[in-house]
């Protein structure tokens, strides 16, 4: 799961056509980095879903890592009419292999660990086995209940 960071305020600040091109920015980033028989959707309002059938979590986090470095890194080059505008994004990975018997099971667990990289100051990387701390735990949950 990806999350833009602070995207109600790119909207706020710089208007929606440029909001709009932060999203085609990021979508193109994240198509850009995946192969074969991956898929990128996009999942609400500034979420996307990367599905990866043929990787394990350790790859997974690897990949995570790399488009959000390369999202954080090129954003003012890729949005011409806001150069001072930095893109961030959080991702939440999870895997068929952390005890999850259904594709909903793994978007849950991949959407827990999206919003305790959010919780942990966003613009970040967090697995679903790290969440397990039930404190982590805890406060995604909360969160998934008040957004």
């Amino acid at each position: 799961m990806v999350d833009l960071d602070f995207f109600k305020s790119v909207n706020d600040t710089y208007g929606h056509a440029v909001g709009d091109q932060v999203i085609q920015y990021v979508a193109q980033a994240l198509k850009g980095s995946i192969k074969g028989d991956d898929i990128v959707c996009r999942y609400g309002g500034e979420e996307f879903c990367i599905l990866l059938p043929n990787c394990d979590g350790n790859n997974a986090l690897a990949i995570a890592e790399n488009i959000r470095a390369k999202i954080e890194a090129n954003s003012a080059q890729a949005i011409s009419e806001a150069p001072d505008l930095r893109v961030t994004a959080s991702f939440g990975v999870s895997d068929s292999y952390a005890e999850a018997n259904s594709v909903e099971e793994i978007l849950a667990q991949a959407d827990m660990a999206l919003y305790a990289a959010k919780d942990g100051g966003r613009n970040r990387v967090v697995s679903w086995d790290s969440v397990r701390d039930k404190d982590l735990l805890q406060r995604a949950q909360k969160n998934l209940l008040f957004q």
